[in-house]
């Protein structure tokens, strides 16, 4: 009886958690590699802060906290700083298990043999991604495979779709459609040469955006119309795809901006309060609705407010639409918002993610139900 007790007040705590935010960390041995070379380790989170020391490419870490967009390391030495969360690769994280009798599968099917059973509260590391599974262990020693959605925490999605016991080989900058989009309020400087001592050539304002000429470390080599030049890092991020006008990237950022700041709105069904609750088609319209944009109200229906354009043409800002119901045969029922860079955010009703989210498009789910996207920003 105390045991079962013992179990129900720990249900209990973590669901009403759930239920308050659908991000958390549960930080213990949360590993990461270094992206980049000459990388600073600074004494706080600001890019004014002391630089404490310089990590290069593949240097292990022990992710410690986060804080907004920058980690708190430990390395092996012991020595404790923070770095900007865009140079940390995340290779094994720990979760919360949400619910009880959760199957613990050899392979990453539900087809496979059950090796296990996890329960609610139970604490697991995450190794890889797989899709809709994630490859676990806990302190006994019990591997395999178990869905995305009984597992908890913020560092979910950055587990890599293959283990990281070394940083991938990087592809030839030629072979990839990258642009460069300035993401600082204030802006970012467009130095001669990659130094803050370096000549200011001009100020380049939020949601420009640049080629990419090389990528140096923490600075970026970029062309800016015909003069060439550099610009921080840590200000800018590196989308993919073609470059877009700058009309319609500076609009679609606003939106995008805008929409993250009501992540971890509870799913409701047929709600339309960005603050109380939305469904997934609510979601897209009272954010839309924000920037003078109207909408019809479901999803299927949305898809005709723009015009349609093929997978690989996406650009940040389009309406990304899935068939959740069943066998995809293309009859809409799920709307995001696309963000650049493979992400899209959208109200899920996920078991275990049950509020406003990002997912890839490249997760399986996403994969088996994705139909089509459509533009509404001209």
């Amino acid at each position: 009886m105390k045991h079962l007790y013992q179990r129900l007040v720990v249900s209990s705590i973590v669901m009403s958690f759930i239920s308050i935010s659908c991000f958390n960390i549960v930080f213990a041995d949360n590993r990461g590699l270094v992206v980049g070379d000459n990388i600073n380790l600074r004494k706080s989170t600001s890019t004014t802060s002391e630089v404490v020391g310089k990590l290069n490419n593949g240097a292990p870490v022990t992710i410690l906290s986060k804080d907004g967009e920058w980690y708190q390391i430990s390395l092996e030495t012991g020595q404790k700083a923070f770095v900007a969360d865009k140079f940390i690769s995340v290779s094994e994280v720990n979760a919360l298990i949400n619910a009880n009798d959760v199957p613990v599968f050899k392979s990453s099917s539900a087809d496979s043999e059950v090796v296990a059973k996890f329960n609610v509260g139970d604490v697991v590391s995450v190794k890889e991604n797989t899709g809709d599974y994630f490859l676990v262990n806990n302190n006994s020693n019990v591997m395999g495979y178990v869905k995305k959605e009984f597992l908890m925490t913020e560092l979910l999605q950055n587990i890599d779709s293959s283990p990281k016991n070394a940083p991938q080989a990087k592809q030839p900058r030629s072979e990839i459609k990258n642009y460069a989009l300035v993401t600082a309020p204030t802006g970012v400087n467009f130095r001669q040469e990659p130094s803050l001592n370096a000549k200011v050539l001009a100020v380049l304002d939020k949601n420009a955006t640049l080629d990419i000429v090389d990528v140096q470390g923490e600075w970026i080599k970029v062309a800016l119309d015909s003069q060439q030049g550099y610009v921080s890092a840590e200000f800018i991020s590196i989308e993919e795809g073609a470059k877009p006008d700058g009309t319609a990237s500076s609009k679609a950022q606003e939106i995008i901006e805008f929409a993250k700041k009501y992540l971890g709105t509870p799913y409701s069904w047929g709600g339309t309060s960005l603050s109380k609750g939305v469904d997934c088609s609510g979601f897209v319209y009272a954010v839309m609705k924000n920037f003078g944009i109207t909408l019809n109200r479901s999803s299927k229906d949305q898809v005709s407010n723009g015009a349609q354009v093929s997978k690989s043409d996406i650009q940040a800002g389009d309406l990304v639409f899935f068939d959740t119901d069943g066998t995809n045969n293309k009859q809409i029922s799920h709307v995001g918002i696309y963000m650049g860079n493979g992400s899209f955010i959208h109200a899920s009703s996920a078991q275990g993610s049950s509020c406003v989210s990002i997912n890839s498009l490249n997760e399986d789910y996403y994969v088996r139900t994705y139909v089509t996207a459509a533009r509404i920003l001209k």
